[in-house]
């Protein structure tokens, strides 16, 4: 009888158990306006050259795969980066947010815009090219949207210049 009791015992609480909620709902909706407003503080501060800004945004592992570089990694790397690109003549970028999809779990995400940069060419005129800039965001430990991974190329060749 107590080897019956036990059984019926387990079969209950694992019975209750696949019945108990998984946790709290994740609010996808919002999370995903919370990082469409990243994303855009993202592309304001790129418009600007704002490298702190630019900087604050990511994640301290961050990575950045730009095109013709090396990987860039951690904060030290991307603020080096920012900076030189900040100072490159004529200098200017414009972004347009694309897509921006959150998880269902709500705390990774993933950002694309579209857009030009454009600067000095050797010739002192200006060169545009158009980017597809696509960031992975995950949540730090605050709660925050972060940039975790930031991949950009062009959908064209480079122009001449």
């Amino acid at each position: 009888m107590r080897d019956v009791a036990r059984w019926v015992t387990g079969l209950a609480a694992a019975f209750l158990a696949a019945c108990a909620p998984a946790g709290p709902a994740v609010d996808v909706e919002a999370e995903t306006e919370a990082l469409r407003a990243a994303a855009q503080a993202y592309h304001d501060a790129a418009a600007t050259s704002d490298t702190e800004a630019i900087v604050a945004l990511y994640a301290s592992d961050g990575v950045m795969y730009a095109p013709d570089t090396p990987t860039i990694e951690g904060m030290d790397g991307i603020r080096e980066f920012a900076s030189a690109f900040a100072a490159i003549p004529g200098v200017q970028i414009e972004l347009d947010l694309e897509e921006v999809v959150v998880s269902s779990s709500g705390d990774l995400g993933y950002t694309l815009g579209i857009g030009e940069i454009t600067m000095e060419g050797p010739d002192g005129e200006p060169v545009v090219e158009t980017i597809r800039d696509f960031h992975v965001w995950r949540k730090d430990a605050a709660g925050e949207w972060k940039l975790a991974v930031d991949i950009w190329n062009s959908p064209e060749p480079p122009p001449e210049g």
